[in-house]
């Protein structure tokens, strides 16, 4: 009998034991303490949390991505840019209708953004897209193609660029221009590399030494070969007549070697040259 009662008792004690032992074990079966398992369910916690609110922080951002999207389109409708054309105001679309009425809204501003005005012109047939080949803030006369025969003139002036009186000197030098003459634009020669000294103690840029070391910076002659291939797409264009200014510190050396060169050449290509110089 007292065997069958220790038996009974190691029995209680060996179910009891496994109990306590299935009460701290984890998911996988491994053996925790108390502790352990109270730290580990407060890491789930503080996860779930963290989970949580991450959730929430997204909502919220795209919340805010939509209130101003909302604002902004409100806010440019009342209060618009000054150099934009009116537009009619339109109420916040819809998602459905949201597409359609901002293309709307953008082709309307478009259209009226840009007005053609007196001072615009077309260049998108152009081979060579100078600076103007008008003068400005004057309305365009309307180009009418010289005849075949015609000859193609250019007249092209030199003049000091730091002289007060220099726009008296070049209305003198203007006056035997035809006032149908398109002028085309003015070359600066200031930021080329000057001659030096002994030369211009002997001459001027109608010395051929003076032209060739003018010639020499690379500046000079990407500049003098530009105004050429400007030059001559207005004779094919149907300019017979057309003028350029060319400029520089003291007019008497650089931008009249340019003068020089870019008449020469042109000459050779079959126009013909009016060569004046303001302040030799």
């Amino acid at each position: 009998m007292a065997s069958d009662d220790l038996t009974d008792k190691d029995l209680a004690l060996r179910l009891k034991r496994r109990a306590s032992e299935a009460s701290l074990s984890d998911d996988d079966g491994q053996v925790v303490d108390g502790k352990e398992k109270r730290q580990r369910k407060k890491l789930q916690l503080t996860n779930k949390k963290m989970a949580v609110d991450a959730e929430i922080a997204a909502i919220e951002a795209e919340l805010a991505v939509m209130d101003a999207d909302e604002l902004g389109f409100v806010e440019m409708k009342k209060t618009p840019d000054p150099k934009t054309p009116a537009v009619p105001a339109l109420p916040i679309p819809s998602k459905p209708r949201q597409t359609a009425q901002l293309e709307e809204r953008l082709s309307s501003v478009r259209k009226d953004a840009m007005p053609a005005g007196p001072n615009s012109t077309d260049a998108s047939n152009d081979i060579i897209h100078p600076l103007s080949i008008f003068p400005p803030f004057t309305i365009p006369r309307p180009l009418t193609p010289a005849p075949a025969n015609a000859p193609r003139t250019l007249y092209i002036t030199s003049f000091n660029t730091s002289l007060p009186a220099t726009c008296s000197r070049l209305l003198g030098t203007q006056r035997s221009i035809p006032p149908s003459t398109t002028f085309l634009y003015t070359l600066s020669c200031v930021s080329w590399l000057a001659p030096q000294w002994e030369l211009n103690k002997r001459g001027d840029g109608l010395d051929r030494r003076v032209q060739d070391q003018v010639m020499e910076d690379a500046r000079a002659r990407m500049n003098a070969l530009a105004l050429v291939n400007d030059v001559m797409a207005c004779f094919f264009r149907g300019h017979a007549d057309v003028s350029v200014l060319v400029g520089c510190n003291t007019g008497r050396w650089r931008s009249v070697a340019a003068v020089e060169r870019v008449a020469k050449v042109v000459d050779g290509l079959g126009g013909r040259s009016r060569v004046r110089h303001a302040h030799l």
